[in-house]
């Protein structure tokens, strides 16, 4: 029995062992030639640039190589000149933004702030720029190194080392920078569970939620290991060791793409550094995102400086907040799953018209890319747009917590223009009415008027069969006519005149759905709350209209405003 205990010990060893083979690759020749080495990988957030070192050069030494992803595979890697010598930039400590058109690097080169500085290089026209120091307040006396930006260019980390050289970083610990208005804002260092030892290489991944590092902290394999946590608004987990790359000695870098492929430096059988890649475990893969890659203009095409954002309706924090350029008006936004989003787009002085969208990614089968053109069109008289951030409880006319962002967007502009004035009109895709509440929706109520006609005297069906078959006719007539149909109701007063019978009044409940003109009258009251006048606002119930924009998908009911005078004039 203990002997077969040891034989099915070796072999699940054995079996353990070939699945991991076979979830290692080493890549083609295009970048791991037989002859040399190849160390480093550093992968762009959209997975189709590729940085890594190799000595393939012609005196032996490391140089920066770019490798680009088509037609299924690595291309041939190629020079970076942008970055200049390894003699004088840290090995490894470099990284790209999210479409491979920036690198963000560590060098002492001279003309710097203190010791090690971050430097970057921008590829214009297929050359890379000349490279630029990032300065302060990033950069110090001290030494700072192994740069990397997230998918939105929004938030920078990195290391801050008491020692540093082109190979080895010592005393370091990571931190992390937020750009602001005027530039790169004071570094905030992470958290000291995860600042543990010496604390180095951060890779900040495509989903903008989960971090890698390096670090000597106990609890690895051996030597330095690579670590992984991940970010929900301003907390980060506890590391977890990245066991299926790690080893007994450094392992210093590792880079993954939105698929949570994982590239990193291994050794061949022949003794040669070489570029694996492998898929990771499946808890610690990365979120599925949606990955808004897109720019902001006018309606004539004009790029324009507006603030993007994406509120997380679930959790009540700020996602991503983001400032596109005059020069181009582009952004790169992240949403991870498991939550709904409030996502704005508002131009910087608030002379176009903002749009709003709300964004369901509570369930994602894989990362989404979408290539939005957000056009904001002039204030003018007559304008017309929804609300689309916008909602009320159900069967109600309270407005849902989740409209408040939408709600302040349209108080803001209402405040920057005191001149305009607007209708605001609630629509419902369709009417309902019961005479019995059958459904949650049929929560309003009115009262209607049914005359009914009754006999004044006993009717001898015998001798008078033709005057009761006419009340019979009459009477079944009229209990269907309600106060909405008086022609038809009048009519058959009429006829009565001549038949010996009494007119009898009933009041008779009607169960209906329209909610609108409550609904239109909350979101005037909710305004007039915050301070703008009810002069300047007109609200209307549209009960069964057909509205002036489209539905949103899924949505039963919507609001739509309706500009009633020009918002610039004097």
């Amino acid at each position: 029995m203990k002997l077969m205990r040891i034989v099915l010990l070796v072999l699940m060893t054995v079996w353990s062992q070939s699945i991991f083979a076979q979830r290692v690759r080493l890549l083609d020749r295009h970048i791991n030639h037989p002859a040399y080495n190849s160390v480093y990988p550093a992968v762009s957030g959209d997975g189709k640039v590729m940085l890594y070192m190799s000595d393939y050069s012609d005196d032996g030494s490391f140089t920066l190589m770019k490798s680009d992803y088509r037609a299924g595979k690595w291309q041939i890697g190629e020079d970076v000149e942008g970055v200049g010598s390894s003699k004088v930039n840290n090995w490894g400590g470099y990284a790209l933004d999210y479409d491979g058109k920036s690198i963000y690097f560590s060098s002492r080169r001279s003309n710097g702030v203190g010791g090690f500085d971050i430097w970057f290089t921008k590829e214009i026209n297929g050359k890379w720029s000349r490279a630029d120091n990032i300065g302060k307040p990033l950069n110090t006396s001290a030494n700072e190194g192994n740069p990397s930006i997230t998918p939105d260019n929004q938030r920078i980390y990195f290391m801050r080392c008491d020692r540093m050289s082109t190979s080895i970083a010592e005393g370091c610990k990571i931190f992390y920078s937020e750009r602001g208005p005027r530039g790169w804002q004071e570094a905030v260092e992470l958290p000291d569970y995860i600042n543990r030892g010496n604390t180095t290489s951060p890779r900040i991944l495509p989903d903008n939620r989960t971090l890698l590092f390096a670090s000597d902290r106990s609890g690895g394999k051996g030597g330095i290991d690579i670590w992984l946590t991940k970010r929900s608004g301003d907390h980060w987990s506890e590391p977890i060791n990245v066991e299926a790359v790690n080893t007994s000695g450094d392992d210093l870098f590792l880079t993954t793409s939105l698929r949570s492929i994982a590239y990193f430096t291994t050794v061949t059988d022949e003794g040669k550094k070489a570029i694996a890649e492998l898929r990771l475990p499946e808890n610690l893969r990365l979120q599925n995102v949606i990955i808004k890659q897109g720019a902001v203009r006018d309606e004539f095409g004009k790029p324009l400086a507006a603030e993007v954002r994406a509120y997380d309706l679930d959790e009540e924090f700020y996602e991503t907040r983001i400032r596109t350029s005059v020069t181009d008006g582009k952004f790169i936004m992240i949403l991870p799953e498991g939550t709904t989003y409030d996502v704005s787009y508002n131009e910087i002085r608030l002379n176009k018209l903002y749009k709003s969208e709300f964004v369901d990614a509570t369930e994602l089968v894989a990362p989404r890319r979408e290539y939005p053109n957000i056009v904001l069109p002039d204030l003018t008289a007559s304008l017309i747009f929804p609300l689309n951030v916008f909602s009320f409880k159900p069967h109600t006319s309270e407005i849902d917590t989740k409209s408040t962002l939408e709600l302040s967007r349209l108080k803001r502009m209402l405040k920057r223009y005191p001149n305009l004035s607007i209708e605001i009109g609630a629509y419902q895709k369709e009417y309902l009415e019961e005479p019995n509440p059958t459904t949650e929706d049929l929560s309003e109520v009115r009262i209607d008027t049914l005359i009914t006609y009754e006999h004044a005297l006993r009717v001898d069906t015998m001798q008078n069969h033709h005057k009761d078959s006419l009340l019979i006719v009459i009477n079944t007539k009229l209990a269907s006519t309600f106060d909405e149909d008086t022609t038809h109701a009048n009519v058959l007063h009429a006829r009565m005149a001549s038949i010996d019978s009494v007119a009898v009044t009933r009041f008779v409940n009607v169960y209906h759905n329209n909610r609108t003109p409550a609904q239109a009258d909350a979101v005037k009251a909710n305004l007039v709350e915050d301070g703008i006048e009810e002069s300047r606002l007109h609200s209307i119930g549209y009960r069964d209209e057909t509205p002036p924009v489209d539905f949103q998908q899924d949505k039963e009911r919507m609001i739509v405003i309706r500009f009633l005078s020009d918002p610039k004039s004097n």
